[in-house]
């Protein structure tokens, strides 16, 4: 059971940083573009040069590929079986302590 466990978990991490390095490579494909649009929006008043900008443009670009990516991943992933049980189980525990609280209160009275 562990084994398969520790074997799924190892290739989620190699599609993880599959998906990291296409995203990095999308990123520095797109940063030209997304360079001269923001330069034409508010003008070009830097003293960097072009290739450190597009490293810049870059950093940006993947950072936000990765945000969105890891957003879309969680909302797919399905939820894990034993949390939602545990959950279900802890609400049934909350319950059945209400039920005994009123329960005391009543045999007081």
């Amino acid at each position: 059971m562990e084994n398969a466990k520790s074997k799924s978990s190892s290739i989620a991490t190699y599609i993880g940083v599959v998906f990291a390095l296409l995203i990095a490579i999308g990123a520095y494909i797109v940063s030209p573009n997304v360079m001269v649009a923001i330069t034409q929006r508010i003008g070009n008043a830097t003293t960097l040069s072009p290739m450190v900008m597009r490293l810049i443009f870059t950093v940006i670009c993947f950072f936000i590929g990765l945000t969105i990516t890891m957003l879309v991943v969680s909302l797919v992933k399905p939820k894990d079986a034993r949390t939602a049980n545990e959950n279900k189980l802890e609400e049934e525990r909350n319950k059945m302590r209400e039920a005994q609280r009123i329960e005391r209160m009543k045999n007081r009275r």
